[in-house]
């Protein structure tokens, strides 16, 4: 018996990149999967991406223009209250689909139980170096059991790789508009309570981190968004010491390394009295209240790439 495929919303928040949004645009278009919208929501950019909206000649694609910029969890947001799709999909306007990135992943999700919500991809990273790398595979998975908290870098929760059920967002709530960063994982925290995960270990994805978005590198907004996290969703650690000290060293970590000492040392010091043997924290705090942060850091990047090199 045939089952009729369910419409799947596509979602690109943009802001001023009209250099790379024809390439990620073309990406959905191209889908070997027909049955979708894609939705390009304009965050007040003051570049030519109308015009790079208007030169595609495609029914399925739709532009909504956001007079007053914010963040891309807010540009998200707004293209979800006019979505049609009973699966909702999720772009960068500096990312690269493969072809049979929907055709594979809608039935892997749909051939799950209801219960099963969120559905995400391996994919690929393009970071300028010889090789590209692969982000994927159970063992990556596996960083998104929540109860671990933040394990690293969590590339497979980056949203391109997402296939949401509209019923799984809407029990868990839209993006945080106030996350400048992290709004994928501040959801995926809350997705997490409300629905089970499934992996798709192929990589249907490319990941451009070379000319991608400088909020990779926007170690402050890192800070701000742990904090929200911290917040919103701390209770969830509250019994485990070790979780609870990586956190508070992350936001430590990154005001020190701007010069922000007044602002870091006191999550420096959270993170030694949550867990004692935090050895980084207790270098950290020490560093901090001597004024050597930077040299520091400088120091122990330098031996981790000697002990790299030793191995």
């Amino acid at each position: 018996m045939t089952t009729t495929r369910p419409l799947v919303s596509v979602i690109i928040p943009t802001h001023n990149r009209e250099d790379l949004l024809g390439r990620a645009i073309r990406s959905v278009l191209a889908q070997s999967y027909r049955e979708l919208e894609l939705i390009v929501v304009d965050d007040a950019s003051t570049d030519g991406t109308r015009e790079v909206v208007a030169a595609f000649d495609d029914p399925r694609l739709h532009y909504l223009r956001r007079e007053q910029g914010g963040s891309a969890a807010a540009a998200r947001n707004a293209g979800l209250a006019i979505a049609k799709g009973e699966l909702i999909a999720f772009q960068d306007d500096d990312d690269i689909w493969l072809l049979e990135k929907l055709e594979k992943q809608v039935p892997h999700l749909l051939a799950q139980g209801e219960e099963v919500g969120l559905s995400v991809c391996s994919m690929i990273w393009l970071t300028g170096k010889r090789e590209a790398q692969f982000v994927g595979g159970e063992a990556a998975f596996r960083t998104l059991d929540y109860r671990k908290g933040k394990t690293g870098d969590e590339g497979l929760i980056a949203t391109p790789g997402w296939l949401v059920r509209r019923a799984a967002l809407e029990a868990a709530g839209n993006f945080d508009p106030e996350m400048r960063s992290w709004d994928d994982w501040e959801l995926g925290l809350r997705l997490w309570q409300v629905c089970k995960f499934t992996h798709l270990d192929e990589p249907l994805v490319v990941q451009d981190r070379t000319r991608g978005s400088l909020m990779i590198r926007n170690v402050q907004a890192f800070a701000g968004d742990m904090q929200t996290i911290m917040r919103k969703h701390g209770q969830m650690w509250a019994g485990q010491p070790v979780v609870l000290s990586r956190h508070y060293y992350f936001i430590g970590n990154c005001y020190c390394r701007f010069g922000d000492r007044a602002d870091g040392i006191p999550w420096l010091r959270k993170a030694v009295q949550a867990r004692p043997g935090n050895w980084q924290a207790r270098l950290g705090l020490w560093a901090a209240r001597l004024n050597c942060y930077p040299l520091a850091v400088s120091l122990l990047t330098a031996l981790r790439r000697l002990a790299r090199k030793l191995r």
